[in-house]
């Protein structure tokens, strides 16, 4: 039996958040503090908002829908504009399965304007397709692990966002590739830890 479900979001830096709407099937539920089913309310907790919704069910599957704007999210440098976001944070207590992420920028750009990485599990994959749209899915994120992206565009892609007045490609390049070579590492601990434990089966 379930009265409510939450997600909170990060506010780390500078990024926040607006335009909160939830809704069930294409009904919308109201935004008050009443806790009646139906409804939403936002509470702000340290570095961190969350959005609570209120309804009745009892084994049964429900789908819904959490759409907000986020702000403050693009850093645009000399060289780039980057892109650093954490779509699913480390503080679900169950694991997700099936994750997919869509990222479209503003207007189509050629896959090779674009850099982009992901964050999670070693099986999590990622994808530029020709116009720049960045897809990425994860069958199974483990329980207090984060799923993020990086991405790197043109400057001008983002004319909107405050410029930063520094270069940021090489410092990113630099650190992406330090933790795939972590990354990699701990590929290959976890292909010999199977290796070894199939020799005792």
């Amino acid at each position: 039996s379930y009265k409510f479900a939450y997600r909170t979001f990060s506010r780390q830096g500078g990024i926040d958040y607006s335009d909160f709407r939830v809704s069930e099937g294409g009904s919308a539920y109201v935004k008050n503090d009443s806790e009646e089913p139906g409804t939403f309310k936002i509470m702000e907790q340290g570095d961190g908002t969350e959005v609570r919704w209120y309804y009745q069910a009892r084994n049964e599957t429900r789908d819904f829908t959490i759409a907000y704007r986020v702000e403050n999210l693009i850093q645009r440098h000399r060289d780039a504009a980057v892109l650093y976001y954490q779509f699913l944070g480390s503080d679900f207590a169950k694991s997700s399965a099936n994750v997919e992420l869509t990222v479209t920028p503003p207007s189509s750009l050629p896959s090779y304007q674009i850099q982009q990485w992901l964050h999670g599990p070693l099986w999590a994959e990622s994808e530029t397709r020709p116009d720049g749209v960045i897809h990425a899915w994860c069958e199974r994120l483990p329980a207090h692990q984060s799923l993020e992206l990086r991405a790197l565009y043109p400057p001008e892609s983002f004319p909107g966002a405050p410029l930063v007045d520094d270069l940021v490609v090489s410092l990113v390049r630099s650190e992406e590739a330090e933790w795939a070579d972590k990354a990699n590492q701990r590929r290959i601990r976890a292909v010999e830890e199977v290796a070894v434990r199939a020799k005792h089966m």
